[in-house]
């Protein structure tokens, strides 16, 4: 039996007949940060989990996808979250791009790793200083300016994302003891395994409280009166889509 997939644009002229003979999904937008977090990781294959050994590069994974959904749902809180909130969203594109950025990092520093291993195996004294460490401003800078960075569009949406990835990339914060103290946050144990599978992150990402991040300190914002009016307004509008 033929298939084949059809996307489009919703548009009234576009013919009903074709329309009945179709199976229409529509896929809605994350109605809270747990779920956006759990949908975000979703994208992370086997092959981009397994692509460092480095102790630091699950937790990075699972900060790069914090950073996403928090820079997302400032959104939710109209002006206090962004200068313009209707024009400043960020998809599956950046987010992926961020993945590659960090992807290429670690590749760098783990083969000039390698290319030393066999010197020190034949050396009594290791050339330490001849590995390429990890470079977190050059991360950093990568997704504040060029990725994230490029959809803002005032100086304080700039400031806003650079001090957000400044304060999760950074080698304090993929470690098992940092804590997000304005909510009480720490990244789920299991990031920091041993052959962790891909389903036991997912499921980490699922088991988190919703409640947790449903405040506006969850998208590093003060608990202002614009922030929580647009929090109200958000519960108002997840009470309508379910009833």
């Amino acid at each position: 039996m033929p298939r084949i997939w059809l996307s489009i644009q919703r548009s009234y002229p576009f013919p009903s007949s074709l329309y009945n003979l179709c199976l229409i999904t529509t896929v809605r937008a994350p109605l809270s940060m747990k779920e956006a977090m759990t949908r975000a990781f979703s994208l992370v294959d086997n092959d981009l989990l397994r692509h460092s050994s480095k102790s630091e590069w699950i937790p990075l994974l699972h900060n790069i996808c914090y950073v996403h959904c928090a820079l997302n749902f400032r959104t939710r809180f109209n002006q206090a979250g962004w200068d313009l909130p209707t024009l400043t969203s960020f998809t599956n594109v950046e987010l992926t791009s961020a993945f590659q950025v960090v992807a290429r990092e670690f590749a760098l520093s783990d083969q000039s790793a390698l290319r030393l291993e066999p010197t020190r195996r034949n050396s009594t004294v290791s050339n330490e200083t001849n590995i390429r460490q990890l470079s977190w401003s050059a991360i950093r800078y990568t997704l504040s300016e060029l990725i994230y960075g490029a959809k803002a569009l005032s100086e304080y949406d700039q400031r806003a994302i650079s001090n957000i990835i400044d304060f999760w990339i950074q080698p304090g914060s993929v470690k098992k003891d940092f804590e997000y103290s304005k909510i009480k946050y720490r990244i789920p144990a299991v990031f920091f395994g041993q052959q962790t599978k891909l389903n036991q992150l997912l499921q980490a990402l699922e088991s988190l409280s919703s409640h947790q991040f449903d405040v506006p300190e969850a998208c590093h914002l003060h608990p202002t009166f614009e922030a929580n009016l647009g929090r109200r307004i958000n519960f108002i509008f997840v009470l309508k889509f379910f009833s």
